[in-house]
């Protein structure tokens, strides 16, 4: 205990480097696994705009099943089909949920677009006009709000048209948006008429706008959106649009357990009250909206299809066949 302190020992040269060496190596280490941790694949996904074909995306990612299955995902509102369908061609959009039209066009002209699931194939809009119109015996010199000329709600309005009467000289079609802008456009009264999806037509009866009736009594099958990608972004990316879809299927199977936990979220990504969110997705269920399994239904596919023959975008010669522009395969 009292004998002289024994001087520490200088580390010598080589047990210096192997320390650095050993640090490097955690440090090395460390950055991998927050790479991998981290570094999730992200998927860019683009939708029209904030209506309740969406509430399977968003009950999957605020339930966090993306990231379970290591995916990241990042949603950007387009409110324009063109523009989607342009992003989907340029590589600017890995998945787009969106209108089915453009994408069996350039399907029938073997361009590489196609669809992989089915989302809306009920039809939710109700037939929503300014407080001035009363019934469809004033719908003359009206001007329907649609999505775009070549998309969606503007087949309907022709099938609307002519179930009520109307010459085609006796209405206008203005393409101003998707749901949120036509009922902007509603109440500036820049368009007369609108197909609206609830909750935006709970919203627009409640303000005094007539609601007409239902399109779906019209119209009983239509495939309203879809998921579409790019052929050569799909094959490269098999194993993330695999999971992709598999969790909005899962989540889609949920929302019937899930409805009333989900619901202050759907508030939110509907920009609506919680009770105009709860109506509208049990409405959408009840209406069995969802295209089951998340498949293409042959019929629903084949009226947009006719529509198109009809307006000249597919050739009258064409045939009708599902696997032209919709791949399974990834389901």
């Amino acid at each position: 205990m009292g004998g002289p302190r024994q001087p520490l020992m200088a580390p010598s040269r080589r047990s210096t480097l192997a320390l650095l060496g050993a640090l490097a190596c955690t440090r090395d280490f460390t950055q991998s696994f927050a790479q991998a941790t981290y570094a999730l694949p992200v998927l860019r996904v683009a939708i029209i705009s904030r209506t309740v074909f969406y509430a399977p995306l968003w009950a999957a990612l605020a339930q966090h099943l993306f990231r379970d299955q290591g995916l990241s995902v990042e949603i950007t509102v387009f409110d324009n089909a063109e523009r989607i369908t342009q992003g989907l061609r340029e590589g600017q959009i890995d998945i787009a949920i969106s209108t089915p039209e453009s994408i069996m066009v350039d399907a029938y002209n073997h361009g590489p677009l196609r669809m992989v699931a089915g989302n809306a194939e009920k039809l939710p809009h109700q037939i929503i006009a300014r407080p001035h119109i009363k019934s469809d015996k004033d719908l003359k010199g009206a001007r329907f709000g649609v999505l775009s000329l070549k998309e969606g709600t503007a087949y309907l309005v022709k099938r609307y048209a002519q179930s009520v009467g109307l010459k085609p000289d006796e209405y206008s079609v203005i393409a101003v948006g998707g749901a949120p802008t036509r009922w902007k456009r509603l109440q500036e009264a820049s368009i007369d008429v609108g197909f609206q999806p609830f909750p935006l037509s709970y919203v627009a009866e409640e303000a005094g706008y007539p609601n007409l009736g239902a399109i779906a009594s019209l119209v009983p099958d239509w495939l309203f959106t879809s998921v579409n990608v790019h052929t050569q972004w799909a094959q490269q990316n098999a194993q993330a649009l695999r999971q992709f879809l598999k969790v909005l299927l899962s989540a889609q199977n949920q929302l019937t357990q899930q409805q009333q936990a989900l619901t202050p979220m759907l508030a939110l990504e509907l920009q609506t009250t919680p009770a105009f969110a709860s109506r509208s997705i049990e409405q959408a269920l009840r209406l069995q909206m969802f295209a089951p399994q998340m498949r293409v239904y042959e019929p629903a596919a084949k009226a947009v299809f006719e529509a198109l023959k009809d307006t000249g975008q597919i050739t009258a010669q064409a045939a009708f066949s599902l696997e032209t522009f919709f791949d399974a395969s990834y389901l």
